[in-house]
Formats: C-alpha cells, structure tokens, sequence
C-alpha cells in the first residue's frame, strides 16, 4: 500500500464534525444541550411502567379533590389539605381534558421531573462546565426518589422543579441583573410557595448565595442583596395568605412522630431511598466541596439547610420529619456529585456513575412493582370482589385506607358490594372521605346475609377490628362469622356470613 493510499484512509476516517451531514451534527450527543438530554432521560426513566404501582392513599386524596369543582374544592379546602389547594385546582382542570387513567394522572408529575432534570444540568453547567452538569442530570435521573414521586399523583415532582426554576432565576438575575429578572425570580417565588408552603425554605439556600458573593467580595453586577430582599418580599407578601390558612391546618401533620436519632440518623436513606445510593451520592457531594466556592455556597445550601429547617422546626415547633417535604434537596447532592466526578479521570468516572447505577438499580426497580408505593394494593382487592361477590352482598371498610375510593377507581359500581355504611357524600361535608352511619344497627338491612370487611395490615385473626365499634358490634350480634379471608399487600379482606 503506498503512502498516498494510507493518507486517504487517515483522512476519511477523520472527517472534521463541520463537513458532516447538517441532520448527523444535530443529533450528535456531544452538541445537544445539556440540559434537553438530562430532562428526556429523567422523563424516560420516569415513564418507565408508570401505570404499574397501585395509587397509595395520598394519590387518592388527589384523586378525590381533582374530580371536584373549584367551589367544592374550596369548600373542602376551608378544613384540611389548603396547602395543596393550586395543585388540586390544575389537576381538575387536567382530568376534564385527559381523563383519570393513571398514565394521565401521573403525567404531570413525570413533566415535572423532566423539567427538573433540564434544570440540573442547566444550573450545573452555568456553575461548572457542560460536563458537571450533565453528569449532574444523569445522577439526577438515576435518584429512586426522582423516579418515585415522579411517578406519583402528588405535587412534590413540582415542588423539585419550581424550586429548581427559582434557582436558575436567581442566577440569572445576579450575573446580568435586570428588574424584570428579578420579577421572574419573584413570581418563581410565589410558584414555590403555591405548590408547598415548606418549600419557600429553599429561600435558605438563596440567602447564603447571595450572603456568600457579598462577604467574598465577588464582582456582582448591580446591588444584588437590595434587590433579592425586595423579591422575596414580594413573593412572600402574594403568597402570605395560603400560608396563614395552611398552618392553621396544621393538625393533618399531627400523625407523624417526634424527630429522634432513631426516626433520623438515616436521613439520605429516606430522602433517596437507597442507603448505598443515598451514601454514595453525599460522599462524591463532598469531595466537590472545594472545586469552585460560589457554586458550593449555592449547591451545598440547596442541599442542607432546608434539611437542617425541617430538624429544627420538628424538634422546636412541631414533628414534621418526612423527607419528601424536602425532595427538593436532591438537586443540590446531585449538582456537586456531578461535579465531583466531572473532575475524575474517565475510567474512575466511568466506574463511579456505573456504581451509582448499580446501586440505584434495586430500588428502581422496587418503586415500578404494583406494590411499589408500599401501601394497600387496591387493585388486588377489588379484583377479589369481582371474583367473588354475589348479588345482596354488602361491604363496610375499614377506618384506615381509604378503601372505599381505592376499590371504586379499579371496580365498576355494579360490580361492588353495596356500601351498607355510606350515608352521603364528602362533597358536602368538605371532607375527602364520606360520611358514615353511627348507629350501624339502624342502617344494615337484618336481610343481608355476606357482608365483606376490610382492613389495614395483617388482620386475618380478626377483621372486623378495623372497623368502628357499632358496625363491630353489628356483626358479633346478628351472627356474623368469617367465611374466609384473603391476604393482599398491607391489607386483608374477610368474608363474613350469617
């Protein structure tokens, strides 16, 4: 082979990116936006079998209030669940035009996770480099929790990218400060606050950013303290009203117990869902700790002080350690871990996502299971009843669960027991559940020979302990015994007969 011939060969295996075809440019990898290709990967792992788990009792309180006009919604709204009152507004007006099968009902909350997942390449390479922050976004889409709740009829995939949005308007805002930026920052502001009043605790993170670039002397355009406080303020003063309303509801917490080294020592395990995952992440976290101060000031905020408030408001105010109402930190790990292995080496790199992978994988897979929001499988319950009822069956649920609506969603009414319990609607009580008869004795017809009980957990030995103490009773009197009872994930299901 001569020279020449080797030379042609070098050269057409070596064809610069600028003659190649327009359409291959396009779709190459390494010129598309960050963040588009972490927001369709977070999307993609997100809608990954999203009709599959079964809606837990949250989901079906959404459920419940998205089927119900805005003057219903407010008058419920007047007694529990106010700080979910704009979520439950949008999702009426989503179920009027898509329907409620759970592709639909759980849509917007994979949109939002989509949106989150741009966001955190966004944020992370205007504070590092494109690397960072698409490595960023992809351990972003890896999170179980990411693909949790957004996977969940529920407002927290929101919450991530309203907060998410904030951040990147405030960088907006402080790098080329404009006075309609910092507007947007504080409608973004007022959209924090609207889907969950917790979530303003990001304001936090913002503050030590901006505390940070004034202590450090960083050269900031304009006088950015002045015109964050104003922002804030603004939004705040708009949003000041769900807030009073919301913490004047604040007994519908008042089931979650005290913060102690038990309920907290594991707190990434509960925010990410993963132990190894969770471990993982905070320790690559730390290591970015040094890169690039001003970007830590922000990720590291965003990380741990909303965090921190919820442990202080738990202890001082009242219990309120749940870590999904801080979802909203994750981005923060996931921006300095992105960081962190951006600065690797390709082969530890690529070994430390692939970890991070292996690690995520057992519960990815866990949360897509029908049981993978571990609560009462109602779809498995009703289809027991479709099996085995009979004409004059009735049925009275258990206090714990909300069976009745989960066994509604998968089980046409004509094919349910009759609701012997049920004395009106929720909709005019302004609750989520229905009213029930307290004299059971009064409203079940002596007629009725089957009667079908629910109840939460493993309860085979005796069912009807779920139940209030007349409908109890009611069957001890009349001759009611146990046919036969069936076990189905966190719940159990018993046929009683005269």
């Amino acid at each position: 082979m001569s020279a020449v011939t080797v030379a042609e060969e070098d050269v057409a295996h070596d064809v610069p990116a600028a003659s190649r075809p327009s359409w291959v440019r396009r779709l190459d990898p390494r010129t598309l936006p960050a963040c588009l290709l972490a927001g369709l990967l977070t999307g993609i792992v997100c809608l990954l079998r999203v009709g599959e788990p079964v809606p837990w009792r949250d989901e079906l309180a959404t459920l419940i209030a998205a089927q119900r006009s805005f003057g219903e919604q407010l008058h419920m709204e007047r007694n529990l669940d106010a700080v979910f009152a704009v979520y439950y507004a949008f999702m009426h007006v989503w179920t009027e035009l898509f329907g409620i099968s759970l592709l639909s009902l759980r849509l917007p909350s994979v949109l939002a996770m989509a949106a989150a997942g741009a966001l955190v390449a966004q944020i992370g390479q205007e504070l590092y480099d494109r690397r960072s922050g698409l490595l960023a976004g992809l351990i972003f889409a890896l999170v179980p929790a990411v693909t949790r709740y957004g996977q969940e009829i529920r407002v927290y995939a929101a919450v991530v990218a309203f907060t998410l949005l904030a951040t990147w308007l405030l960088l907006r805002a402080v790098r080329r400060p404009r006075w309609t930026r910092w507007v947007a920052y504080a409608a973004s502001v007022v959209l924090v606050g609207a889907a969950h009043i917790f979530a303003l605790t990001v304001l936090s993170a913002h503050a030590a950013y901006i505390l940070f670039l004034v202590i450090a002397g960083r050269k900031v355009r304009g006088s950015s303290l002045p015109a964050w406080t104003l922002s804030v303020l603004a939004g705040v003063v708009v949003i000041a009203p769900l807030a009073y309303i919301s913490v004047n509801q604040s007994g519908q917490v008042a089931w979650i117990p005290e913060l102690t080294w038990d309920t907290g020592h594991n707190w990434y395990e509960q925010l990410f869902l993963a132990g190894g995952f969770g471990g993982a992440v905070v320790l690559l976290a730390l290591l970015a700790v040094q890169r690039k101060w001003s970007a830590t000031a922000l990720c590291l905020g965003l990380a741990v002080l909303p965090i921190l408030a919820l442990a202080v408001m738990s202890i001082v105010v009242s219990p309120l350690w749940i870590m999904r109402y801080v979802l909203f930190t994750i981005p923060g790990w996931a921006l300095l871990a992105g960081a962190a292995v951006a600065g690797l080496r390709r082969v530890p790199g690529t070994a430390a996502v692939v970890a991070l992978a292996l690690f995520a994988l057992p519960m990815q897979l866990t949360v897509r299971t029908s049981a993978g929001h571990d609560d009462i499988d109602h779809q498995a319950i009703a289809a027991i009843l479709a099996e085995n009822v009979i004409p004059g069956d009735a049925i009275m649920y258990g206090a714990r669960g909300r069976f009745r609506e989960g066994i509604a969603y998968y089980l046409p009414a004509e094919q349910r027991p009759t609701d012997v319990l049920r004395t009106g609607s929720g909709v005019d009580t302004g609750r989520l559940e229905d009213p029930e008869c307290t004299e059971a004795q009064a409203c079940v017809d002596p007629r009725i020979v089957r009667i079908w009980v629910t109840c939460y957990g493993t309860c085979t030995a005796k069912p009807a302990g779920a139940l209030r103490g007349p409908a109890q009773s009611l069957l001890r009197k009349r001759g009611y015994t146990v046919q036969r009872t069936w076990q189905v994930h966190r719940a159990t299901v018993a046929l009683y007969q005269k």
